[in-house]
């Protein structure tokens, strides 16, 4: 055997070079050969083994890249929105549903809100790229820090 295949055992395992395998797969140039060293690179296809596409290998680790980027999303979330300032939020949202008062009347608790809503409009707008194999940024370090602070929203709705 040669760089010009591999063999690979019965569980798509490669071979190394004399080994006899059960699969053999044509790797032509240095590089397909450094390719076929990893059995993640296969895939048996009926009886026939074959390099997966780009995109079958999108495919298989697209569930950790979405998972990836909700990390990034909740990470910049959290490190803007504690508890208090959620609930602070959250409560200037209950006397809006519970009376007459109206959103205008919380305008720093509603840019917050706003700015929360933009972070996972951004969100799945990357999500979408991820998925259509777009150019997408992981990192949400560059996203704006969140308008108003804890203090400055319950002066607003506790007065």
């Amino acid at each position: 055997m040669s760089q010009s295949e591999r063999n690979y055992d019965a569980n798509l395992k490669p071979l190394a070079v004399g080994e006899v395998g059960v699969y053999t797969i044509a790797t032509g140039t240095d590089a397909l050969w450094n390719k076929s060293g990893s059995p993640d690179s296969v895939i048996l296809d009926g009886e026939t083994l074959r390099f997966k596409t780009d995109q079958e290998v999108r495919d298989e680790n697209a569930p950790q890249l979405i998972e990836a980027l909700y990390n990034s999303a909740m990470t910049c979330q959290c490190k803007n929105i504690d508890l208090n300032l959620d609930r602070v939020m959250a409560k200037a949202d209950t006397i809006v549903a519970c009376t007459a008062a109206i959103e205008t009347d919380y305008p720093l608790c509603l840019a917050n809100g706003d700015w929360l809503q933009g972070l996972w409009v951004e969100y799945y707008t990357r999500r979408t790229a991820l998925i259509a194999n777009e150019a997408y940024n992981e990192s949400f370090e560059a996203y704006s820090v969140i308008p108003n602070d804890y203090l400055a929203c319950n002066l607003e709705v506790n007065g």
